[in-house]
């Protein structure tokens, strides 16, 4: 059941958000051990599919988390102090700043994009099991 499903029968909201918090850990760490399944098929690797890759990135969660949390990091960095540089305007539709924000921000979601299809590969590189 959704959370507001929840809190509409009168469970009080700290209950009805655990099993949403518990859904959300689920699917992260189903996630990350799904993240060297996709460069796997790009390659065409044989026995690129679910099992194995669970199989590979098995006892590696914590590390993958950790490794994308920390290439993120800079970029979250930098989408922060630019919004605080544009100030509050950048809240407002159509103002210049907003437009300057939106514009930035693509270009941050790209880059982030393509670094972290690139660590999916290199993680594939690294934990995926050769069979010969």
């Amino acid at each position: 059941m959704a959370q507001e499903t929840l809190t509409a029968l009168g469970v009080p909201v700290l209950i009805a958000a655990v099993p949403t918090l518990v859904v959300l850990i689920v699917v992260i760490v189903l996630s990350l051990r799904l993240i060297i399944l996709f460069p796997a098929l790009a390659v065409n690797a044989r026995g690129a599919n679910a099992p194995n890759a669970l199989g590979d990135s098995e006892g590696h969660v914590f590390r993958i988390f950790t490794i994308f949390v920390l290439a993120g990091l800079p970029f979250a960095v930098l989408a922060i102090a630019i919004t605080i540089l544009l100030g509050r305007s950048v809240a407002v539709p159509g103002t210049p700043a907003a437009v300057v924000g939106l514009a930035v921000g693509a270009v941050i979601q790209t880059a982030i994009l393509i670094l972290f299809v690139a660590i999916a590969s290199r993680l594939f590189q690294t934990l995926a099991a050769r069979v010969a």
